[in-house]
């Protein structure tokens, strides 16, 4: 994969990211969040590591989009289970 698809690809995940996070609300969600990426970390390095010595310059970015998507998926999961997660906004329009 060219790294340029990949940083592209990085990018639009990221733009996900930005997204679906603000929209979890409560202690529950931003714990199971904080425990997700703090998990991630040292295998996104390892993988990086690997994935550099095989693939090159693009390899440490493909672990980062693997671990995006784990990380997304994983929320997916989360939201699918209880809707409840998600912050709940109103909206008025005054006329």
């Amino acid at each position: 994969m060219p790294l340029f698809v990949a940083v592209g690809l990085l990018g639009i995940l990221a733009s996900v990211q930005t997204v679906v996070l603000p929209a979890l609300g409560g202690k529950g969600p931003a714990r199971f969040v904080a425990l997700l990426v703090y998990a991630f970390v040292f295998p996104n390095i390892a993988l990086s590591y690997f994935a550099a010595t095989v693939m090159g310059p693009s390899g440490p970015i493909l672990a980062s989009i693997f671990f995006t998507v784990l990380l997304l998926g994983a929320l997916y999961t989360k939201i699918r289970r209880s809707p409840e997660a998600l912050v709940s906004t109103t909206v008025s329009v005054s006329a």
